[in-house]
């Protein structure tokens, strides 16, 4: 019998919004975690890592995970006017490709250490 090894990269992502729910008589509480603008940045930016590891034969395959029970970052937004964020928004049905850059108008604290790509 062989064995055949494979190298698998895999990027958890875990973004959440306020809850307290009670089941079974267990409490879980999850805090509003928000900055949906980063963290929609950063969801990406472990795509695009997982990618480079495959590119370069670092992994041989790779998987983004991306957990939240935040509508924010799966609804599509009612607008994008105004939006700091518009290339890295990662609703249901958006294709993301590109360079991908941050507006104009965004603040240094939301760009440090998170450049365009």
């Amino acid at each position: 019998m062989s064995i055949i090894k494979k190298k698998i990269a895999i990027e958890l992502k875990y973004k959440t919004k306020a809850l307290i729910q009670n089941v079974n008589n267990e409490e879980y509480v999850l805090n509003q975690q928000g900055a949906h603008d980063t963290g929609r940045y950063d969801v990406l930016k472990d795509f695009q890592r997982v990618e480079h590891m495959i590119e370069n034969g670092v992994v041989d395959k790779g998987y983004v995970i991306f957990l939240t029970n935040d509508p924010s970052y799966y609804q599509p937004p009612n607008s994008y006017r105004n939006t700091v964020d518009k290339d890295f928004r990662i609703h249901f049905g958006q294709k993301v490709n590109g360079e991908l850059s941050w507006a104009d108008n965004t603040g240094e604290g939301t760009k440090r250490k998170r450049k365009s790509y």
